[in-house]
Formats: C-alpha cells, sequence, structure tokens
C-alpha cells in the first residue's frame, strides 16, 4: 500500500498503530495526528492518541484528547473510560456529565472501572465505585468490586 498509494490518508493510522503497538508512542502520535489533520479528527482517533499520551505518563495531554473525543462522541465508551483514567483525583468531577449521558448505566460503570483498574487509577475507580453504590445499590458488581477497590 505505501508503494502504490504513498500518501494515501489511512497510511498515516496504519503507521500510528503499529507505531504505538511497538511502543514508539511519540511516533504514533505524529501520525495520528497527520491522519486527523488530512481526514479531521473523530472520537477514535482522539481516544488512540489520548491513550499513547497515558503510556507515556502525559495525563493532561491524555485527558484533553480523551475529553476532545467525548465532544465528539459524548457516548463513546473507549472515550469515556481514557479520560476516567487520565484524570486527576481532584478533576474527577469532569467525568459526572459524560456519566450522566449515560444515566449512570450500570454497564458503563462497569466498563470504566476496570479500564481504570487496568491502568492503576485507583482514585478513578473509587469515584466511579461509589457512583456505581449510589445508582445502583443492589448491583452485584459491588461485592465483586469491594474487595478489589476497599
Amino acid at each position: 500500500l505505501e508503494k502504490s498509494h504513498p500518501e494515501m490518508p489511512i497510511l498515516y493510522y496504519l503507521r500510528g498503530s503499529i507505531r504505538n503497538y511497538q511502543g514508539d508512542h511519540e511516533a504514533a502520535i505524529e501520525s495520528f495526528l497527520e491522519y486527523g489533520r488530512r481526514l479531521d479528527f473523530d472520537a477514535s482517533l482522539h481516544e488512540e492518541i489520548a491513550d499513547c499520551y497515558h503510556d507515556m505518563g502525559r495525563r493532561e495531554k491524555s485527558a484533553k484528547h480523551a475529553e476532545l473525543g467525548l465532544q465528539d462522541r459524548p457516548l463513546s465508551i473507549g472515550c469515556l473510560c481514557s479520560f476516567a483514567a487520565a484524570l486527576q483525583s481532584h478533576q474527577l468531577d469532569r467525568l459526572l456529565p459524560y456519566l450522566a449521558k449515560h444515566e449512570f448505566d450500570e454497564a458503563v460503570l462497569e466498563a470504566v472501572i476496570d479500564w481504570v483498574l487496568g491502568q492503576e487509577s485507583m482514585p478513578a475507580a473509587r469515584f466511579v465505585y461509589d457512583l456505581l453504590q449510589h445508582h445502583h445499590p443492589q448491583s452485584e458488581l459491588i461485592e465483586y468490586y469491594e474487595d478489589l477497590i476497599d
């Protein structure tokens, strides 16, 4: 594909995905940004960029791109998870409007908790777990997460 169509926009996305997989996050971000400049940015692309920045420990930039993705597609669970993982503990209230758009759905809360636990973001896990307890007090998930979070 590179030989026959070297300027095809999808190549930038594919290069970004490969470089991200290889751990070269800086190069991945450059490729993803070029793809966005050529075809426009959407929630999926912002999520990819947010996750690269998160892997680099650059949480502020990660949060920025995850939130841009949520502005593009407010019900994006991937962007919501990335946003939750990127926020500092004093910023977690910023999740509330996006979780409210999902009507604090139990499955969405579970997805976010699972993601942030995997990212070792315990303040975010605690925050969303508290919302789970509040909005779904009879949920079987409460007992499941209790040991993991408490």
